[in-house]
């Protein structure tokens, strides 16, 4: 119950930040609608969460992680063949998606090229993740109580 406050409270300050146009400047992904798909997410969730809600809105995302270390921003995005990405693609290599947000995020500051990601894991098509900037300044709001 607490992790889903903190993620409502935090997709209501992401929510919040796009309406006032403070984050124009980082919104990368657009589908073919030309509209900003957007992911909320929080370092604690399991990794396998994260892959599940970008590949429900079509695979592509604005991905928002509340962390440890802040907010960071992932370019969730279909692979285009440039740079040389991890390729963590197949899913029969993955023993679980338990790994935390947190985690995978450390591991994707390293990938120079991001990484090419299955659209499932155990527990939950590829997408392609590369970290956007460490981090992203929110304007903070009110938060549920």
């Amino acid at each position: 119950m607490k992790r889903r406050l903190a993620l409502a409270n935090f997709n209501i300050e992401v929510n919040e930040n796009i309406a006032a146009g403070n984050v124009d400047d980082v919104l990368a992904v657009t589908n073919a609608a030309g509209e900003y798909p957007v992911v909320a997410a929080l370092g604690c969730e399991p990794v396998s969460l994260l892959v599940e809600r970008v590949s429900a809105i079509g695979g592509i995302a604005n991905v928002f992680v509340k962390g440890r270390s802040g907010v960071s921003m992932i370019v969730a995005s279909r692979p285009t063949g440039e740079g040389n990405p991890a390729d963590l693609s197949d899913v029969d290599e993955w023993k679980s998606g338990e790994s935390d947000i947190d985690m995978f995020l450390d591991y994707l500051r390293r990938q120079k090229d991001g990484v090419v990601m299955p659209d499932h894991l155990p527990c939950s098509s590829e997408l392609s993740m590369n970290l956007s900037s460490d981090s992203v300044e929110l304007e903070k709001v009110p938060e549920l109580v």
